[in-house]
């Protein structure tokens, strides 16, 4: 057979239990041999006993009790320990073979002879109650299936007497609902509650409030280790099994003090398991159906507490299911179906009741079910839909409209109840996992959310690690425009700012563009990271273009050749003439001789492109911008003995098919000459760059050019 692992352990953890575990049976197994064979006061009795103590509550560390199980019903003899995890253990399997078979049948005898079923015992007892409860245990002990008198009464006197409190005994002749074929745990546990509730006033004789507490102290002890919805339901609905031995102080409420007291984790899968008590009415409601329905409303009243997980999603089931009538929900439930069910009747006749919205300018009240309904028709992934019923709403607002101030406030309610919902959630999710039309279309929503969708979109942006949804949030707070600007630049202003996050905050301002974004971006020219200053060059020239020149002449200055060149191609794409401008231009794509390194093509391409805009504004500059290009285009580079020898190395088809095109823009006659004899090159693209180069500059051919 498999020795089954302890719940939720790891390998370490469970070796370790089993250890722990071991050890504590069997000398809890000797321990009670030698109290039934020296008296209490023998010197290796209490020796034992107090060592034992010590090995308990190492065992117990952390837990509430400890409890030992005799388990009954069919053949099974087993013992099982309950508290150490979170279901209780089978001792058979759990302990080593060798050692199981030796200690636990003189266990299982113990709890035979005493008819004893279960017996608790508090992590937190004391050391001479644990003593005590030795010597308890190994007194009044008859041959198996013989009575020695009333055994549970008698131990209970002897519990009272000694002062035990932490220790809790359950006897066959107290069980509990055997005629109800009940699962031996929900018997267990009944009976427990009954006999520890009734014990209480024997300890306890003081106020009222102390009463109370040890009340609520038992119930959470029974209830704590039961981790199944189905046992929970059991015990609650056969209370009444115990509640006529209870004394009469509140305990006719018991049922709803152990719904009060059922961990708040538990209490959905507890709520569908009354559920099924309901699904299927019979011909005559039946006194347990009486009895789930009362009870369940008891669970839904918690659960109309928000901070408990799912509550929303068991609620709804079971309305789904008609167990619950609408009146039992939250409002907010209540209006999230009733926006599911105009939902359905919306998407039937769509054009007719938009139609119907726009004519609304004057009603704000009847609009209103329109807007709630914006977050159902995102669940159902109907974007376009939400979008038209959003933009019928912007047009009642539109000033020209001269609509009620109250749609501006439902306009705004509608937005601020996606972007702070859990639809905000799922429309992020379709952002990541969506099709290419799905997260064009989610996007586009996310656009029309206005100021309140802005702060969750930058904080999605802020957390996201991926670039393709990063790429999505920053055009989607690009087209929010000047509503996005504040919230970004508050967000700028943070302290320890992730480089990343500046990186696409920046990128964002240089599509908003605009005075204040300028000055934004301005702040982050000299950041001490050299890629943020890069973008932040990038975004400057695009928002300012050449009211930018000054500051990114300053930047020329800049260490770190990236920076440099970045802003040296924003100058250039706007013309700037300045001498620094046009060398620094050049520098990028001169002629290089034998051991220089080349810069990088995508950088020589983009230089040609910006000095064919600063020729075309600077006539004077042409000439030098030619010449550099021609020579660029090092045509004697390998040819012949010594160009082979020491020519200079010859660039990227891709770096001189730009500057053929820059040639062909702004050349004269030495880019003529050179692009006829580019023509007839070997190579087939560069000769059709070539021609089509010479085409540009006037019709000029060459025998054999493309």
């Amino acid at each position: 057979m498999t020795r089954p692992r302890a719940p939720n352990a790891s390998l370490a953890e469970e070796l370790r239990a089993r250890s722990q575990v071991s050890q504590f049976v069997v000398a809890f197994v000797k321990a009670l041999l030698h109290s039934s064979q020296y008296t209490a006061e023998h010197p290796e009795v209490r020796n034992l006993n107090a060592a034992l103590h010590e090995q308990f509550q190492a065992l117990a560390k952390g837990k509430t009790e400890l409890t030992f199980l005799a388990k009954i019903g069919g053949e099974s003899k087993e013992i099982q320990l309950d508290g150490v995890f979170e279901e209780p253990v089978n001792l058979a399997l759990f302990m080593p073979p060798a050692v199981g078979d030796l200690f636990l049948p003189k266990l299982r005898e113990y709890f035979d002879r005493r008819r004893l079923l279960s017996c608790s015992i508090k992590a937190n007892i004391p050391v001479e109650e644990f003593e005590a409860l030795l010597g308890i245990l190994s007194a009044f002990a008859a041959p198996a299936g013989e009575r020695a008198g009333d055994v549970p009464a008698e131990t209970a006197r002897a519990l009272v007497a000694r002062g035990v409190t932490h220790v809790s005994l359950v006897f066959l002749e107290e069980l509990v609902g055997r005629d109800r074929q009940l699962p031996w745990r929900v018997e267990m546990a009944l009976t427990r509650l009954r006999k520890d509730l009734r014990m209480i006033p024997l300890y306890r004789r003081s106020e009222e409030g102390q009463v109370r507490r040890a009340k609520t102290q038992v119930i959470d002890d029974i209830i704590r280790p039961l981790r199944r919805p189905d046992l929970l339901k059991g015990i609650i609905l056969n209370c009444d099994l115990i509640a006529k031995d209870l004394l009469p102080a509140g305990e006719t409420a018991l049922e709803l003090r152990i719904i009060e007291r059922v961990p708040s984790g538990m209490l959905g899968a507890m709520a569908l398991e009354f559920g099924k008590e309901l699904e299927a009415a019979p011909p005559v409601e039946t006194l347990l159906r009486q009895r789930a329905r009362q009870f369940l409303k008891a669970i839904v009243a918690r659960l109309h507490d928000q901070s408990i997980a799912d509550a929303d999603k068991v609620l709804t089931q079971l309305f789904d299911q008609q167990i619950l009538e609408l009146t039992a929900l939250p409002m907010h439930l209540q209006e999230a179906i009733a926006a599911r069910r105009f939902a359905d009747t919306f998407l039937a006749h769509e054009p007719q009741h938009l139609e119907r919205l726009r004519a609304l300018r004057a009603d704000p009240k009847s609009a209103a079910p329109y807007a709630h309904l914006v977050p159902e028709l995102l669940q159902r992934e109907k974007y376009a839909s939400a979008q038209s019923v959003l933009a019928a709403l912007e047009d009642l607002v539109a000033p020209e409209r001269s609509a009620s101030p109250a749609f501006a406030a439902l306009l705004e309610g509608v937005r601020a109840s996606v972007a702070r919902g859990a639809v905000f959630h799922l429309l992020l999710e379709r952002l990541r996992a969506g099709s290419g039309g799905v997260r064009e279309k989610v996007a586009e929503f996310l656009a029309g959310l206005g100021r309140p969708g802005v702060p969750p979109l930058i904080e999605e942006l802020l957390r996201s690690d991926d670039r393709e949804v990063r790429r999505h949030l920053i055009a989607v707070l690009a087209r929010m425009g000047q509503a996005a600007l504040w919230s970004i630049r508050v967000v700028l202003d943070r302290p320890n700012m992730a480089q990343q996050g500046i990186l696409d905050l920046l990128a964002v301002l240089g599509h908003i563009g605009g005075p204040e974004a300028a000055y934004v971006i301005q702040r982050f020219l000299h950041h001490a990271e050299a890629s943020v200053r890069e973008e932040a060059v990038a975004a400057l020239a695009r928002v300012a273009g050449r009211e930018s020149e000054t500051d990114l002449l300053g930047i020329l200055r800049d260490q770190v050749p990236a920076v440099r060149h970045r802003a040296l191609l924003a100058l250039g794409d706007m013309a700037c003439a300045q001498p620094k401008v046009i060398a620094g231009l050049c520098e990028l794509v001169r002629r290089r001789d034998k051991g220089e390194r080349e810069e990088e093509d995508q950088l020589q391409i983009r230089a040609c492109h910006a000095l064919v805009e600063v020729a075309r504004a600077t006539l004077s500059a042409r000439a030098q911008i030619e010449l550099t290009l021609v020579a660029a285009l090092d045509l004697d580079s390998g040819r012949g003995f010594l160009g082979r020898l020491g020519g200079s190395p010859r660039k990227s088809d891709g770096v001189r098919s730009a500057i053929c095109a820059a040639l062909g823009q702004i050349g004269g006659s030495n880019a003529t000459r050179a692009l006829v004899l580019l023509a007839r090159d070997r190579n087939p693209v560069l000769r059709e760059r070539a021609a089509r180069a010479l085409r540009l500059l006037g019709g000029a051919t060459v025998k054999g050019a493309a």
